[in-house]
């Protein structure tokens, strides 16, 4: 894996995790929403960086699909039309959260690059993924 596709995995991740937390964010109650806020804006400035990284080798970062974008949306409401406790959206965040961290190490292992720029941002969306998960096991 190149560079340029290290980053686009580092971006979708973390573009997934706000399409997420955007999903069920009107949901949730005022505690979870703050902690879902916050990791709302980790996942923000990761996308952000993997931009500034991506100008910087003239290569801009492909977004995620619309469609994958609306099942996101369908499948939340589907999941918390019958149970929407903040348990529940814990149980779904977490479970996001298992998935980003298992995609971001198989690109890691992949990653033939050498960008210490894009190393970091990864390990960071890792660590990022590992801390959601503990600060959500709080509201399960």
């Amino acid at each position: 894996m190149k560079d340029r596709e290290m980053l686009n995995a580092i971006y979708k991740n973390a573009r997934m995790g706000v399409v997420g937390i955007n999903a069920v964010s009107k949901y949730a109650s005022p505690s979870l929403s703050k902690e879902l806020n916050n990791q709302k804006r980790e996942y923000q400035n990761i996308c952000r960086d993997a931009h500034r990284i991506q100008h910087q080798k003239a290569n801009p970062v492909k977004g995620l699909s619309p469609m994958a974008v609306r099942g996101t949306h369908m499948l939340s409401r589907m999941k918390l039309g019958v149970d929407s406790s903040d348990s529940k959206i814990a149980e779904m965040m977490i479970n996001g959260s298992s998935m980003g961290i298992t995609k971001i190490i198989r690109s890691k292992r992949s990653y033939e690059g050498f960008d210490r720029k894009i190393s970091s941002l990864s390990d960071r969306l890792l660590e990022t993924e590992q801390n959601n998960i503990e600060n959500l096991k709080a509201f399960l």
